[in-house]
């Protein structure tokens, strides 16, 4: 290769020769002297870049000798779309077991966040918008842990929704930079530099060179309730050993657990029938500042790291004491009992026998507009629509004599009772 000089001339530790051209994929047969191992929990991409600094080389020319495909894997998500055949020839040129690089990947979260990466999996932060000009902020950091790093990396859990604090140091993570507020981008840095750099780049904002260990002015300062801090720790456990213990107390696999919370997140933040819970919690940590969605769809992964931490801040509220807080709240809020199950797909077992609870509790209020709503419905189909017909329906498999006035009882169940 050409003499890679740092900014000073300086001659770099890895260089043999500077007076002369030399190819370090021709050394030992296309593949890199030194072959780095990727630290616990490292990011691909982190991986890759802290590889190809340490060879002396830039990752520009690193990436043409693996990727085999038109453009780069860093316009889209390069942790999450690099296919098994990119990563088993990343293995080889880089002298490391596939595992470990596999472990690096996305993709390795499949079946314990994620069923599938048909799409967008549930559970990632999308980077949108591609290379150098990303639309989310897909990739949050903790300033803390860079800092005390011998060589600074991004960790994988680090593009988890649901991941929002760092448990090692207890703070939480920032998604933007704090020197111009843009989004974390960990790509390669050094193209179109003149001189090869002597320092890890990575950690430095692409557009203002802020230097992502230092603190910044981002970092908030909240107090954070025991709930939160317990979720948060659980949410770690079941990322690292694939199962964890649920809210009923019962031994469940890491992805029924996920699919569980991010049931309730959704129905938190993406239909208009549930935005009343807001109103219960909201007394304990604040108003969410996040207007109601109109779409069932909308996407946790989606909201910047501010919202993604209120919303977490209410879900360890509602898990706290489960189910009885959750039903309190429900019950509060008025809420149906045919929106529990409102959304499309199969519902985790745990979660399944809180919305029995809710549906069984005997103060549990199903009101006249739900009640007519339902007898119209059947009636629709063809059947008679008596009481027996619509408490089944509506989940009340008891008859209630039904009054034109709203229940006492309803109203009898207070949160300052629990």
């Amino acid at each position: 290769m050409n003499t890679s000089k740092t900014s000073d001339g300086l001659l770099l530790p890895f260089e043999v020769c500077k007076l002369q051209d030399f190819d370090v994929f021709k050394s030992l047969n296309g593949r890199l002297p030194i072959n780095e191992r990727p630290l616990p929990d490292e990011l691909f991409t982190s991986w890759f870049h802290r590889l190809a600094w340490l060879n002396g080389i830039k990752s520009h020319r690193l990436t043409k000798k693996f990727w085999h495909h038109p453009g780069t894997p860093w316009g889209g998500d390069g942790d999450l779309r690099v296919a098994e055949v990119d990563l088993l020839r990343m293995a080889d040129i880089g002298r490391v077991p596939y595992q470990l690089i596999w472990q690096t990947s996305l993709r390795s979260y499949e079946g314990i966040i994620y069923q599938n990466t048909a799409d967008n999996p549930a559970g990632i932060r999308p980077l949108g918008g591609r290379g150098k000009q990303r639309t989310a902020h897909g990739i949050a950091f903790c300033p803390e842990c860079l800092a005390g790093d011998q060589m600074p990396y991004f960790r994988r859990r680090w593009r988890v929704s649901y991941v929002v604090a760092c448990m090692e140091h207890r703070r939480l993570l920032l998604d933007a930079c704090p020197g111009c507020a843009s989004s974390i981008m960990v790509i390669s840095a050094d193209e179109g530099a003149k001189s090869f750099p002597r320092y890890p780049h990575w950690t430095r904002c692409i557009r203002c060179g802020y230097d992502w260990r230092r603190e910044g002015d981002l970092a908030e300062s909240i107090s954070l309730s025991d709930s939160f801090w317990q979720l948060q720790s659980q949410i770690h456990g079941a990322i690292t050993h694939s199962w964890t213990i649920g809210p009923d107390g019962s031994e469940i696999m890491s992805l029924g657990y996920f699919q569980g919370l991010r049931y309730l997140l959704r129905a938190l933040i993406g239909y208009q029938s549930h935005i009343k819970i807001r109103e219960i919690v909201a007394p304990h940590f604040g108003e969410l500042a996040l207007p109601p969605q109109r779409s069932q769809r909308s996407s946790f992964d989606l909201l910047r790291q501010c919202d993604r931490v209120f919303l977490m801040r209410y879900l360890a509220w509602l898990l706290e004491e489960w189910p009885d807080q959750y039903i309190a709240a429900a019950i509060g809020a008025k809420l149906r009992p045919s929106y529990l199950d409102m959304y499309r797909g199969d519902i985790p077992f745990w979660l399944s026998k809180a919305f029995d609870a809710c549906r069984s509790h005997p103060h549990y209020p199903t009101s006249n507009e739900e009640w007519e709503s339902a007898r119209l419905y059947l009636q629709r189909r063809g059947m008679e629509g008596n009481n027996f017909q619509v408490s089944k329906l509506v989940g009340r498999y008891w008859t209630v004599r039904r009054s034109s006035g709203t229940r006492d009882a309803a109203n009898d169940y207070k949160l300052s009772s629990m």
